[in-house]
């Protein structure tokens, strides 16, 4: 099965030129409108960009309606529903063959966190790689109780914001960050690069897996995100491999998977 990305940006990806069309139009593009961040402009400028748009257009009305009421989300935010537990079994579907290919590529650790976890499928499939190291699974409370109600001896549960100020538990010789950062705000990520390196050993490894938001299916999916999450939608690699430096991290970086092309893997061990 393709990963969320692909399998999003090939089904809907008609609706969503369509809708960054709509958007250009009700926020009276070209002039940049000063209630849209950077961010949030710059991803629908790369969506409108792939039907052939320039930025100073012009800017076809499309044949079908508005669906997404997205210029309104540029400007205010994307509204945010509690995830449903089939929403979580297709998320799951999605990982597990990608989940187990990365956890194949990675080293053997002791001490693991899967931060961010929703249905546990990155940590799980590293625990069939690695049978002997404890993985140790953490999410807000409302997804765990709906997408991992429970974990089997001797891994742990951790309820948790990934944002909030207190200090993860640890220290982890690996942390596992697969198809979370795409959901955070962007002002947030220094924050949580220094909280996941002050919770790693020296030399420990922290894995980022996420949507390449440089390609097709990653500007398409930036633009549902923008319209699904009241966040700004994936960084481009650069800025979040300067996230990660800043934090304390070296960082290398693997373009694509086999079984999800348009991912990125940010490897990023922590220096002494």
């Amino acid at each position: 099965m393709p990963d969320v990305f692909e399998a999003q940006a090939r089904e809907h990806r008609q609706l969503f030129l369509d809708e960054a069309l709509h958007a250009a139009r009700a926020l009276g593009l070209p002039p940049a409108p000063t209630d849209v961040s950077a961010p949030r402009l710059e991803i629908l400028h790369a969506a409108l960009a792939l039907g052939g748009y320039p930025p100073a257009g012009p800017f076809p009305e499309p044949a079908l309606p508005a669906r997404l009421a997205l210029a309104h989300a540029l400007r205010r935010g994307g509204a945010s529903h509690p995830p449903s537990r089939a929403y979580y079994d297709h998320l799951d579907a999605c990982a597990e063959g990608i989940a187990h290919e990365l956890a194949r590529s990675l080293p053997a650790a002791s001490r693991v966190l899967d931060a961010g976890c929703g249905t546990g499928a990155y940590g799980r499939a590293y625990t069939q790689a690695h049978p002997g190291a404890l993985v140790e699974f953490l999410d807000t409370a409302e997804a765990l109780a709906v997408a991992l109600p429970a974990v089997a001896p001797p891994h742990l549960r951790h309820a948790a914001d990934l944002l909030a100020p207190h200090a993860l538990p640890g220290p982890f010789d690996l942390i596992l960050l697969a198809n979370v950062v795409h959901l955070l705000p962007r002002d947030a990520l220094p924050r949580l690069a220094q909280k996941l390196r002050a919770a790693l050993r020296p030399g420990g490894l922290l894995v980022v897996k996420d949507v390449d938001a440089g390609t097709e299916v990653g500007a398409l999916f930036n633009l549902s995100l923008l319209a699904f999450t009241p966040g700004d939608g994936m960084p481009v690699e650069a800025e979040l491999t300067r996230v990660l430096e800043a934090a304390g991290f070296e960082v290398s970086v693997q373009r694509g998977l086999s079984l999800s092309p348009s991912s990125l893997v940010w490897r990023a061990v922590a220096l002494r």
